[in-house]
């Protein structure tokens, strides 16, 4: 387990069949890479652990969070994953379909309507998003804004409960909703 979050590893565990979607966040010197083999070197020598390329093409967003945040602010932004937040709404089942499949849309989108009455009785379209907005991306926003709420309402729970903090003092945790 050298170099990864103890959260990655609780989320993977969580998931099960569906651990390949908590893919490990870049080391903080491989975020300044330009270059996806370069990355990957420099990763590779801080945590033994080469990126994905997930990983690497979310980089600058991460790098970005990550030069503004604070342990102060972490009573504020908080880190979720949409898969993480759909298995907890699913009363601790993983959701088996893929997300970026019709059937997957379906079955996020039933979740997230026991929670948002309102919403239309069937996911989005493409076409009825903004340019550039997938469906699948659209309903991971949903769920994770969902989670926010929860956090607000004081109704969410991190993992791991007691997180481990790193070099800056951050605490590397994941939030979730309590179903």
């Amino acid at each position: 387990m050298p170099g990864q979050r103890i959260c990655d590893v609780e989320a993977r565990r969580l998931l099960g069949k569906k651990r390949g979607s908590v893919f490990p966040p870049p080391s903080r010197g491989a975020l300044n890479a330009s270059e996806y083999r370069e990355a990957c070197d420099i990763n590779e020598e801080l945590t033994d652990k080469r990126l994905t390329m997930q990983s690497f093409n979310i980089s600058p967003k991460i790098h970005h969070v990550d030069g503004c945040l604070t342990p102060q602010m972490q009573e504020r932004v908080m880190d979720v994953h949409p898969e993480l937040c759909f298995y907890a709404l699913n009363g601790g089942v993983p959701l088996a379909s893929k997300k970026d499949r019709v059937a997957g849309r379906i079955d996020r989108w039933e979740i997230l309507r026991l929670h948002f009455p309102a919403l239309s009785n069937s996911p989005p379209r493409a076409s009825e998003l903004p340019e550039g907005c997938k469906p699948d991306d659209y309903i991971d926003a949903l769920v994770c804004a969902w989670t926010a709420a929860c956090v607000w309402r004081g109704n969410s729970q991190p993992i791991p409960l007691e997180p481990q903090t790193d070099d800056r003092g951050l605490r590397m945790e994941m939030w979730l909703p309590r179903a």
